[in-house]
């Protein structure tokens, strides 16, 4: 899974924060080797003060917005200073550790959009058009602090009495590792503003441009600073569409490469990278890239999804969005999805505590353990999960939650918890502060078994294990179909809870010896479908004859289920 990382100096206002999660072997065990945590653990979070403050600095959820500064049509991390005293006050921090600091001209034109909006709006720009600034800055990540605004001074006696504020600004606090910088000035007659803008740099990224080729294809490369096992990069495609980037087969870790195509038809599309560190389910974001097709665009303009839903009550808030996201799925040609009640009466419990954590650099932990605690979605109660996504936004200042919608599906991760074909069902973690006009709202998507989708896995299986035994030149399994009718009968005691996969195993194996009249042999492998792995025994002998039996298995106490496969292996004697 991927997730946003927000260790920045701010309270943002308009968070729109992502991780989604695959199950790997073992995922979603109740046991001691379980990532996700007990259904105690959970219900010991949901007693969060929601003690935050995002309205710290004001906040303008713009519609539109036209871009001041040139558009940056590359990738790239070139340092930049402005030879400025404001420079000058920004090149003397950054020599105080000039392996960790960096000032870079992407940064600073993401700073000069900031304090250019604020001008305009006396306020800074929320999370959607602060995405829109950097992605037209060339900029692989960022945020912003803005520091005093006053009117009727000189440039020189603002520098002069805000050079103090302005390293207050630059000392920190700041997040944790690698940064690259901008500082911007600008005033007009009324007013003047200092606005730092902040990034974590994760990765160095090849120089290349943002600019798409002519089969529509963005090639990006880099090299991680930070631990990473595991990457996922995503694409926006469409209006409703999300798609995974080819990764470069040449590449291998902390050396990465990247192809990802836009949809036909687009004129621009973002792209987010995430890094998955070892153990660890939940990732952080490496670059968040806008990609183009012939030009840049000249300005920002909010996608909307529904008509304004203006909602005034914290309750209301889950019936509200699952409308919402329906009416977008039908548009979009996808099934409905159902609400659970019970799921979303937890998720709202967390949900002060979970937004508290993530404007707090020492409670991302908290903030993990959450996330994976919806995950488990120990309330769901709709069936044995086989997988989930998660994503969060809060959006403001306004009580119209389509707004919080848009926001969601412009993150590449974000929108494929709204849009996945196979989520049948969400949870709301519902958040609206007294005393401010926010909508916030945890989402948690769920996806679960389904027998229908045995014989997929039945045949994928059968083909990872045929290709295997091609690349020895062996010839394919002959496929036993004598115990079907007894294998789908303790496939749907699997499924049902009635049996076990070492119990099932053992009575197919019984079942087998009396039909086929010939010795056997049995295998049972419990996991994700894609990682049933295939044994070496497969691969020793020129003849093999399998019995294969896909169900699933939720063991009492744990959150998720997980496939199960049992093979039998005749041995010797009269084929069957």
């Amino acid at each position: 899974m991927s997730g946003r990382g927000f260790g920045t100096v701010l309270a943002c206002l308009c968070l729109a924060g992502v991780t989604s999660c695959a199950s790997g072997p073992g995922a979603g065990r109740g046991s001691s080797g379980s990532p996700f945590p007990s259904r105690a653990q959970v219900d010991a979070l949901t007693h969060g003060t929601g003690a935050i403050s995002p309205f710290a600095q004001a906040v303008v959820d713009a519609d539109e917005w036209t871009f001041v500064t040139p558009a940056a049509t590359e990738l790239r991390d070139e340092a930049y200073v402005p030879q400025t005293s404001w420079g000058k006050l920004l090149a003397e921090y950054v020599a105080t550790d000039p392996g960790r600091l960096s000032a870079t001209r992407a940064l600073d034109c993401a700073a000069h959009e900031y304090a250019s909006f604020y001008l305009a709006y006396s306020a800074m720009p929320a999370t959607p058009l602060r995405a829109a600034m950097l992605g037209h800055c060339g900029a692989l990540t960022g945020n912003d602090v803005f520091g005093p605004a006053a009117p009727d001074q000189t440039d020189e006696v603002l520098r002069y009495a805000w050079s103090g504020e302005t390293r207050k600004l630059l000392y920190g606090p700041h997040p944790n590792g690698r940064l690259v910088l901008g500082l911007a000035f600008a005033r007009d007659d009324r007013k003047a503003v200092v606005v730092l803008a902040v990034g974590v740099r994760r990765a160095e990224i090849e120089r290349g441009t943002r600019a798409v080729d002519a089969k529509g294809l963005l090639s990006i490369h880099g090299r991680l600073l930070e631990p990473g096992v595991r990457l996922q990069a995503l694409v926006n495609q469409g209006r409703f569409g999300v798609a995974e980037c080819a990764p470069d087969p040449q590449r291998s870790l902390p050396e990465f490469g990247y192809t990802c195509a836009l949809g036909p038809g687009d004129r621009s599309g973002r792209i987010m990278l995430a890094a998955h560190e070892s153990g660890r389910l939940l990732g952080k974001d490496v670059l968040d890239v806008e990609a183009f097709r012939n030009e840049p665009a000249a300005g920002y303009q909010r996608v909307r999804y529904t008509d304004p839903a203006h909602v005034r009550d914290v309750n209301e808030l889950p019936t509200r969005l699952v409308a919402l996201v329906n009416e977008m799925r039908k548009e979009a040609g996808l099934a409905a999805v159902s609400l659970s009640k019970g799921e979303s009466e937890t998720a709202t419990q967390l949900a002060p505590r979970y937004f508290e954590a993530i404007h707090d650099a020492s409670k991302q932990q908290e903030a993990d353990v959450i996330t994976l605690g919806l995950l488990a979605g120990w309330d769901v109660g709709c069936g044995a999960i086989r997988d989930a996504r998660f994503a969060y936004g809060l959006v403001g200042p306004t009580d119209d939650a389509s707004q919080w919608v848009s926001s969601i599906m412009a993150d590449p991760a974000g929108r494929a918890v709204l849009t996945d074909p196979s989520i049948r069902t969400l949870a709301f973690g519902s958040y609206m502060p007294p005393a401010v006009p926010m909508i916030g709202a945890t989402v948690t998507g769920y996806a679960f078994f389904d027998s229908a989708d045995y014989a997929g896995v039945r045949k994928s299986v059968l083909g990872r294990i045929t290709a295997a035994r091609a690349e020895r030149g062996l010839p394919p399994p002959v496929v036993v179909t004598t115990l079907d009718g007894d294998a789908a009968e303790l496939a749907a005691q699997l499924s049902q809870g009635r049996t076990t996969p070492t119990s099932a195993l053992n009575q197919l194996l019984e079942t087998g010896a009396k039909v086929l009249g010939r010795s056997v042999r049995g295998l049972a492998f419990e996991g994700n479908s894609d990682a049933i792995p295939v044994p070496d025994e497969f691969l020793s002998s020129k003849h093999l004859e399998l019995s294969v039996t896909v169900s699933h298995y939720q063991p009492k106490d744990e959150s998720w289920g997980r496939y199960v496969v049992l093979f039998v292996m005749p041995g010797e004697g009269t084929r069957a």
